[in-house]
């Protein structure tokens, strides 16, 4: 069986935040957060400029399609036990 990869973006809307050094802080803190749970590549994928919006990318390996759909899932969960507020989420399993 062939390994799968998972690539999911989730946006995120942040609130209350005033500049975009406030947000690179809360950005940084929740990559590190994934990254030290989870097995995954982690990275901030866009609205670089924006203080309201959010993306991150991940990607994972699996030879299990369910345990990469299961996970993307947990991901979302896990972003929103941390407090955000999920605006979309999609991925692709390759």
């Amino acid at each position: 069986m062939n390994m799968r990869v998972l690539l999911a973006y989730y946006q995120i809307r942040l609130f209350d935040v005033h500049s975009l050094k406030e947000k690179r802080s809360i950005v940084k803190r929740l990559i590190n957060k994934l990254r030290k749970k989870f097995n995954l590549a982690i990275t901030e994928s866009d609205f670089h400029d924006n203080k309201q919006l959010l993306e991150i990318s991940i990607v994972t390996l699996s030879k299990d399609k369910d345990f990469l759909i299961s996970f993307f899932e947990t991901i979302e969960e896990e972003i929103e036990t941390e407090g955000f507020t999920l605006y979309s989420s999609e991925f692709e399993i390759l």
